[in-house]
Parts: structure tokens; sequence; C-alpha cells
């Protein structure tokens, strides 16, 4: 067990009994009887223990795919419970996300779901030859709010992890990360592709391998933004090690991990299918959308949820793949003096602060540069804005930023995407 592990068993969290669940999963023929069943257990859970969803559904369906696909954008249309009608019995863990497609969303797990989350997340890092308790170079961002940034410090150093900051991708300040991971005996980077992947090409440009420069690391795991081929070559020539691909959801956890465009699925705690537009499964190698079930959740009724994705799904030697990934890459906010920080990682962190002292009054956003001192904020809403409400987005934004811009802010009653991928939280003047 990791000290990881021991944190959250003194929380509460089953972790003894999700590692015992996922031991006990049977292989082969097997494995595809039990998987049936689970998913059918846990759509039979929600619709017998949370009537806003059996409302929503209707009927009991014949077949698995007359059951309705579920987008963020239905729970908050058809106003359904994001917990069982009797929750009072029952332990659930609050998390919330601001979304990669900009929609942002507060659910709930109950308290093994998220153990077996971790479990997963374990196993994979094994594969890495790596563990949680390995000591981390975390490549993300951090809240602004003291008590927010308490917090994610605090599991920061509950969890081995040393965060480095992303906002600032300037030759200088790359030049202090590798500083400061000289001073320390990291086991392995963790974070987002884009500022890893401008840190590969700083060692390029100095001929360096971090390999040699760090020997205490052995992998590199890459999450949250689309990877190409080569980014991911490029990172490996330069690191000296391995680099591993995550593709995860906030809300459902890891749906795969592997290399780049050949994530192995999460099957022992999802059940993923590529539906088309009228939400039935197409033929596998065929791009349609990203559609998860989780099968032990009893929580928020993730069954057949659309995570916002486009993709492809393989099968080989019984093993199923997730290929072909449509979604996000960085763009690059610019700023009045000059500096470019990446948007998406601002507008993170900045509606998931807007989003904690107004929860679930935003449905979805979009944040679109119009020249190097302008913003315009698209907002879908329940209610329009109020003054007070505007200009604490617009502070929250300048305070992320370190720098005026002048904000429009613009209630919308839509968003639209490109058809291909989701939709983007920021969209670039470049």
């Amino acid at each position: 067990m990791t000290n990881l592990f021991t944190t959250l068993k003194i929380l509460g969290f089953p972790i003894k009994k999700a590692s015992q669940i996922l031991q006990s999963i049977p292989d082969g023929n097997d494995f595809r009887n039990w998987h049936t069943q689970k998913r059918w257990e846990a759509f039979q859970f929600h619709f017998e223990n949370n009537s806003s969803y059996r409302n929503y559904v209707g009927n009991i369906p014949a077949k698995w795919e007359e059951i309705p696909v579920l987008s963020k954008k239905d729970f908050f249309n058809a106003n359904i419970s994001l917990k069982p009608d009797h929750s009072k019995y029952r332990r659930y863990y609050r998390q919330s996300t601001s979304g990669s497609t900009g929609s942002p969303f507060t659910f709930y797990s109950d308290y093994l779901t998220h153990a077996l989350i971790w479990a997963i997340i374990e196993r994979n890092y094994n594969q890495a030859e790596i563990s949680l308790n390995s000591l981390q170079a975390r490549f993300f961002g951090i809240p602004s709010p003291f008590f927010s940034r308490l917090k994610e410090k605090t599991k920061d150093f509950l969890s081995r992890r040393v965060r480095f900051q992303v906002i600032n991708l300037s030759e200088n300040n790359i030049e202090k990360w590798l500083q400061r991971m000289k001073s320390r005996k990291f086991i392995y980077l963790y974070g987002y592709s884009f500022p890893l992947f401008f840190f590969a090409k700083h060692l390029n440009s100095r001929n360096a391998t971090l390999k040699d420069l760090v020997p205490s690391l052995r992998s590199c795991i890459i999450t949250s933004e689309m990877c190409s081929h080569e980014e991911q070559e490029l990172m490996e020539n330069a690191f000296g090690f391995n680099v591993y691909n995550e593709y995860g959801a906030s809300e459902v956890g890891i749906l795969g991990f592997g290399d780049t465009g050949n994530w192995k699925i999460s099957e022992e705690t999802l059940h993923i299918e590529i539906v088309d537009d009228e939400g039935f499964p197409v033929k596998d190698g065929e791009v349609g959308r990203v559609v998860c079930t989780q099968l032990f959740q009893q929580g928020t009724p993730f069954i057949r949820y659309d995570v916002g994705d486009l993709a492809a799904i393989k099968t080989i030697d019984g093993k199923r793949y997730i290929t072909q990934l449509q979604g996000r890459k960085e763009a690059m906010l610019k700023l009045p003096s000059g500096r470019r920080m990446p948007g998406d990682t601002l507008f993170h962190f900045v509606m998931e602060e807007f989003n904690r002292k107004f929860p679930n009054l935003i449905y979805q956003f979009q944040a679109i540069q119009k020249d190097d001192f302008s913003i315009e904020m698209k907002l879908i809403s329940g209610h329009p804005l109020s003054e007070i409400q505007k200009e604490t987005l617009k502070k929250t934004i300048n305070r992320h930023a370190k720098e005026e811009i002048n904000i429009d802010i613009q209630r919308v009653s839509d968003i639209p995407g490109d058809g291909r991928t989701k939709r983007q939280r920021f969209i670039s003047c470049e």
C-alpha cells in the first residue's frame, strides 16, 4: 500500500475492497458475461433509486442501445438528480469540473467507486514502472484563492507531488523548472502535454537529455490534452525515458492508458461505447461519440454518458483500445504586456474558482480573444448574471492573468462546436 492509499483508508475510502474487486474480475469469455451483467446492474440501480432519472428514461428498455445517452446539458435541462433519492444513508464524495468543453459540472461518487478509480490508476502506474508513492513532478496549475491553494498543497504533500507552475512558459521559467528538478530525486513527470512538450523543446535546444540531468527519473505520464505521435516521440527523445498517455474524464475516471492513439480501455470499471448521433453503436474502427457507463457508481447516474470526445475503438486479442481520439489542443492567450500563457489552463482555474462561489450557475462557457487587450466571454447560464457576478468573473480573470484585460460578458443560448472536436474553453486570436 502507498502513503496515498493509507490516507484514503483513513478518510474512509474502502481501498481493500476495491483491490479485492479488481482481483476477482474474471478473464476471457467469462469477463464479457460479467461485464454485460455489471452494466445492466448499474442501470437497474439508478433506474430504481433515482426517480428523476427513471422519469427521464421512461419505460425499461428491451435493449441496451435504447437507453438514452446523457450529456451534461441533459442533467440541467431534465433536472436529473445527482444522487439517489435516499442518499442520506450513504456517504458521497463531491467533485466538480470546469470541463474541457467549457461546461462546469458538480457530481457525486460513492466511496467505493472513488476507491476503484485510484486502484485503476495504481495499476496503470505499475505498468509505467512507478507507483502512487513515487515522487512526482507535477506540471499543473494551482488555484489562486487561499483555501483552494492550501487544499491542493495539502493533497500534493500527502501524495508526494511537487507542483511546477504551467502558466508561465518563458525560457527563464522553464530553466527554473530544470534547476528545481535537479534538487530532488523525482521518479516521474506528470501533467498537461502542452507544458511538457515545451519543456522537451527547451531541452532539445540545449542538446540535453533530462535523464542525464536527473538520473532518478523513470517515466512521464501526460494527461488532459491532445498529443500527436510526433510530439510524444520528441518528448521521449528529450526526456530519455518512456512517455505514457492517460486518457480520462473527471466524471468517470480513467478511460484508457498507454501510447498516444492506442489507449487500453479500463473495462474493469467502465463500459465504453462509440456511438453515432442517434446513440447507436458504430462498427469497430469508425469514429463516433465516446459514451461511458460506470459499472459500480451509485452516486450520479453516469449511464451512457457522453464525455464530449470523438474517437474510435479497435479490438486486439479480445482487448479493446481507444484510437483516433479527437479532443482539444491548448491555445495561447496574448496579454497586453506581450506575455503569452496557456488559455485553456487559465480559464480552467478561473471558472473553477467562480463556480465554487456560484455553483451550477454557468452551464457552458467559451472565452474568445479578440485582440491583445480584449476577451469576449460567452456564457450559457440558468439566469442572467448579476452585476456583482459579472464583476467577480472579470476580477477573477484579471487576477489569474495578472494583467488588466477588457472583458465583454455575453449570455447566449448556444455555443456551437466545429462538429469534430470538443468545444474549446478558449479560442486564441492567433
